[in-house]
Parts: structure tokens; sequence; C-alpha cells
């Protein structure tokens, strides 16, 4: 369970990094600005 806990935790420190840098506008209805 430990490493779901982490797993979840630097997921959500990361996705929105990866949404922003890397992800295509409008995916998962999220803008990306910049």
């Amino acid at each position: 369970a430990e490493g779901v806990m982490f797993a979840i935790l630097i997921g959500n420190m990361f996705t929105p990094l990866l949404d922003r840098l890397t992800l295509p506008k409008g995916l998962k209805g999220v803008p990306v600005e910049g």
C-alpha cells in the first residue's frame, strides 16, 4: 500500500508538469497555457 500512496503522490506532482510541457492542448479537458 505504501508504494501505491507514493505513486499517487508522485503522479499528482508530475502529471500537471507533463500536461503543461508535453501533452497537446485540450487533452483530458484541461487547458494548457504557455
